[in-house]
């Protein structure tokens, strides 16, 4: 490894866009454009492992959510800020809800069910400006409230993703976007700990109430691994997309171009076939397209750095 190359985030658990920037970053920011370029309001992905999904997400979430900063200036030296006007138009100008799943697998329905409403209650609480909203209505407020405090009743819960972007619309004036990671999670372990009905019965309505004809609703991408929501709550308008579909399999995994110049950087292109064949097509079905974890895992160990 060169005494001036960067370092690999790979196992320092950087799940952080902003923080990406301090290492070796292969510039991913086009799934911005695909996402708004792509048909449909909701896009929901299935992917494997170790393919940057939350790093994907956050990618997105960093680059549209309304805050007090200037975020533009993390895209202004990428690819996205090369993509016209009115992409740029839409930086930091909407409200974002991100939600992950990841971990949400208890062996009862119950411990389960508090999980769940306990990661919804803490990106309300992310939004807790929303309870002193003086655009929204009261009633809505209150109910906003108590999903925060975490004493809503069920009925709440399941239309809370609905009354989220609803009120985050009327406060800023921006239809939302939801940012879903490992949305299949819980159902998986209700059908692991036999409590599956249940989990169908509250997921299906959740997702249902939030992303189906929901006007508040400016885009969705929900990514899982092993189901599409239609198998679970029976909502079917979304476009499906897998790590072979186009444009998204290189906004999800490396080109071998991509490999190249990773490579190259780090004084190992003479390893470009044999990575490419061992972590594409082994794992891929395509040598052209490679899981970023495994390049840059096999580069960390042999830098030292694992």
């Amino acid at each position: 490894m060169k005494e001036t190359s960067k370092r690999l985030f790979v196992n320092c658990g950087i799940d952080s866009y902003t923080k990406a920037q301090r290492y070796y970053y292969t510039d991913k920011t086009l799934l911005i454009r695909d996402l708004l370029s792509e048909d449909g309001k909701v896009k929901v992905f299935m992917l494997p492992r170790r393919c940057g999904k939350t790093l994907g997400l956050d990618t997105v979430k960093t680059f549209f959510e309304v805050t007090g900063n200037d975020t533009s200036v993390y895209f202004r030296d990428k690819k996205i800020w090369q993509c016209g006007d009115g992409i740029k138009a839409m930086q930091g100008r909407h409200p974002v809800i991100l939600i992950s799943f990841c971990g949400i697998d208890r062996p009862t329905w119950r411990g389960e069910h508090d999980a769940i409403v306990k990661r919804i209650s803490t990106e309300f609480k992310i939004h807790r400006v929303l309870a002193a909203s003086n655009k929204a209505d009261p009633d809505d407020v209150e109910i906003f409230k108590r999903i925060k405090s975490g004493t809503a009743d069920e009925k709440e819960y399941r239309a809370s993703l609905r009354l989220l972007c609803r009120l985050l619309y009327m406060h800023y004036g921006k239809k939302a976007i939801v940012l879903l990671d490992e949305y299949d999670t819980p159902v998986l372990a209700g059908y692991e700990y036999r409590y599956r009905t249940r989990m169908k019965r509250f997921m299906g309505s959740w997702l249902a109430s939030g992303l189906r004809d929901n006007p508040y609703l400016e885009f969705a991408v929900l990514i899982g691994s092993k189901l599409m929501p239609g198998d679970f709550c029976g909502f079917k308008d979304y476009v499906p997309y897998t790590l072979k579909d186009r444009p998204f399999s290189e906004d999800f995994s490396f080109s071998r171009e991509e490999v190249r110049t990773l490579l190259e950087y780090y004084g190992y292109e003479d390893q470009l076939d044999s990575l490419c064949e061992l972590y594409g097509a082994q794992m891929t079905g395509d040598a052209d397209i490679v899981i970023p974890w495994y390049v840059m895992r096999y580069l960390a160990i042999d830098c030292g750095e694992f």
